[in-house]
């Protein structure tokens, strides 16, 4: 009767250890692509590449819109639904991009929904979250780096250090 009792104990813990981890809800690979792809499209624009943006930027595109991991459990789904649809709709508003400055000007929205992605998942590596007062025609717009010190990818070498650290995310 006791190993009973204690075989039901302990499944009983292990079940809600195995669901205190789904609803942790990580998916560390998937975000660790999509911040490989992200760094490279922005360092990309700080060295005032389009070509490099582009291609990562691809790269990006390809890791949300197609990743399994886009699948979440039921409580998770119209939430993420939501968000998911944003992303997409700012990554395809980035991909129509004809030139660099267009291409910057969509960075600003891929910049929020992955800062919001990222929060939400509790990445683990340390990130910054920066911001240039003067992009967007003065509206100021922010973006991740992995470096405390800027790098501006709205003005590449133009104003490169122009900008502030906000927070480690």
């Amino acid at each position: 009767m006791k190993t009973l009792t204690l075989s039901a104990i302990i499944l009983f813990v292990l079940s809600t250890f195995s669901f205190a981890q789904d609803s942790t809800h990580q998916h560390t690979e998937h975000l660790d692509a999509m911040v490989s792809s992200y760094l490279e499209i922005k360092n990309a624009l700080v060295n005032d590449d389009f070509e490099q943006a582009q291609s990562a930027l691809q790269a990006f595109a390809d890791e949300v819109i197609n990743s399994k991991e886009m699948n979440h459990h039921p409580e998770h789904s119209e939430m993420h639904k939501t968000h998911h649809n944003k992303m997409t709709s700012a990554i395809n508003s980035a991909l129509e991009s004809e030139n660099i400055s267009q291409l910057r000007n969509s960075f600003d929205d891929i910049s929020d929904h992955l800062t919001t992605a990222l929060k939400n998942q509790g990445y683990k590596e340390e990130l910054y979250v920066q911001y240039c007062p003067m992009a967007d025609n003065g509206n100021g717009a922010k973006w991740i780096s992995k470096n405390e010190k800027i790098e501006n990818p709205y003005y590449g070498a133009k104003m490169h250090s122009c900008g502030e650290t906000m927070k480690a995310l």
